[in-house]
């Protein structure tokens, strides 16, 4: 299972996903999206999906999100396929707060279908296909302290190349 630091590093593909509360590890959240990369920063980074802003009777507050995990399959590159599995993954998964748009009636058929049902019961039952960790603040503090750190060094050995006699100065220093 890949495990990814960074919304950046998600793929951008369908998939069900849950966020989890980053105390407890339960599943707050349960959702599904054409494109995981860019829901996920809707959720986390722009905090403008409705389940963040407030717009359901319960909301998620993204600084308490410390997973998210997601599942792939080929069944889930179009939106019946993805809304079907996610009503099979609630009822198997028992999310805090779900998707409360109404699915549409071809996903309504393909989750009566039994054999999708169990298909997709085969997945959800198994290890997500990949996970996120989310960060503290804290933490994406210290990597911020540790990449302005890396970007001094650069300059310095930049400055050095562009002045040939600090760069003669270094190398005589070295050799001495």
């Amino acid at each position: 299972m890949p495990v990814v630091s960074s919304v950046a590093d998600l793929p951008d593909i369908p998939a069900v996903y849950g966020l989890h509360d980053r105390r407890t590890g339960t599943l707050i959240y349960l959702g599904e999206t054409g494109n995981l990369r860019a829901r996920i920063k809707q959720h986390l980074v722009s905090r403008d999906s409705s389940v963040v802003t407030g717009a359901f009777a319960a909301s998620i507050n993204p600084d308490l999100v410390g997973e998210v995990r997601w599942w792939e399959h080929v069944e889930l590159g179009d939106r019946p396929g993805r809304e079907a599995a996610e009503l099979v993954a609630v009822a198997l998964l028992n999310p805090v707060l779900r998707d409360r748009d109404r699915p549409q009636s071809a996903s309504v058929t393909r989750f009566e279908d039994r054999g999708f049902r169990s298909r997709m019961e085969g997945l959800f039952q198994s290890p997500a296909t990949g996970r996120m960790v989310v960060p503290t603040l804290q933490e994406a503090l210290a990597r911020i302290a540790a990449i302005e750190s890396e970007l001094a060094q650069i300059r310095e050995r930049l400055a050095a190349l562009e002045d040939p006699a600090l760069s003669r100065e270094r190398r005589t220093d070295s050799m001495g």
